[in-house]
Order: structure tokens, then C-alpha cells, then sequence
């Protein structure tokens, strides 16, 4: 979320596939990050706060409305691989860079190995017939090992261990 903000910021076009939550919840996330009150988190301190909760909305609502816009929120059912290479084809028409948060939300379908090798042959076709360049966001799983997040800890990732491992 953050990170589409810079690029906006930066005078590229962005387009944003937020398969978790919606549009509200990352316009609230992003309010807390261009205010820096944390405070904002805490349900009981808007409750007790409410008039500068309510400020500090005004005071960022330009900002907050510019990125809202470009937040394509998932519907309540599951996004498969199909229905994500239909929006980036659409919104790669008008996006310099686009973003899929997270893409292991993606229903994986019976054949994940297939739909995988479907969706990066037709993105690559996408961006390079656009200019257009894809990042996809990916969580740690919740099982992970203790320290920092490495790749074997990917949500619906599997590690395949290789000579450059």
C-alpha cells in the first residue's frame, strides 16, 4: 500500500488488486501511515478521539482518494487465476505498474502447476505488448520458522531446492 503511494508520488500510474479486505481497510491503513498517529489502530482512542480522528481524514483526504481509486477490491468469493489475468489485461491498458496483494490468495484451482505456467505466459505477453510491469506481493506462511522470513517460508509456495540453494 505503501509502496503503490510512492509510485503515484512519483508520477506513475498504478493500479492495485487488493484481494484481502477492502477498499475502506487500506484507505484506513494508509490514513495511518501518511499521519503517523498509530494511536489511529486503537478503537477505543477514536472513540475517546473522534474530533482528531476526523481531522486527520480531512487533512489527507486528497491523498487517501488519489490512491482509493485505483484499489480494485476482490469480490467476496475467491479470485481464480483467470479472472486475475482479465483485470491486469484491463488495467494494464492505463497502469504503468500494477500489483496483486496478496497473489497466494489466488484460488489455485485443481492444477495449480497449470494455471501457474498460464497466468506468467499470458501476464508476460500482457506487460511486454504494454510497457506495463507487475508486482506481485506474497506473505510469509504462518508456520514459519523463527527469524527472519526466507523463500521456503512463502504462503502456497514450496521450495525447490536447487545447486544455487
Amino acid at each position: 500500500l505503501q509502496w503503490c503511494a510512492w509510485i503515484i508520488d512519483h508520477g506513475e500510474t498504478v493500479s492495485l488488486l487488493a484481494l484481502e479486505c477492502d477498499r475502506q481497510f487500506h484507505l484506513f491503513r494508509r490514513l495511518v501511515q501518511l499521519s503517523g498517529v498509530t494511536e489511529l489502530l486503537d478503537h477505543e482512542w477514536v472513540k475517546k478521539n473522534g474530533d482528531a480522528a476526523s481531522k486527520l481524514q480531512i487533512v489527507h483526504a486528497d491523498a487517501r482518494n488519489t490512491l482509493g481509486v485505483r484499489i480494485s477490491e476482490a469480490p467476496k468469493m475467491n479470485v481464480t487465476y483467470k479472472a486475475a489475468i482479465k483485470w491486469i489485461a484491463r488495467e494494464a491498458k492505463h497502469s504503468r505498474v500494477l500489483a496483486i496483494d496478496p497473489i497466494t490468495a489466488l484460488t489455485p484451482g485443481d492444477k495449480p502447476w497449470l494455471n501457474d505456467h498460464k497466468f506468467t505466459t499470458e501476464v508476460s505477453t500482457i506487460m511486454k505488448d504494454t510497457g506495463s510491469s507487475l508486482i506481485c506481493v506474497t506473505h510469509p506462511g504462518k508456520q514459519r520458522e523463527k527469524g527472519a522470513p526466507s523463500m521456503k517460508d512463502l504462503a502456497g509456495g514450496t521450495l525447490v531446492e536447487s545447486a544455487f540453494s
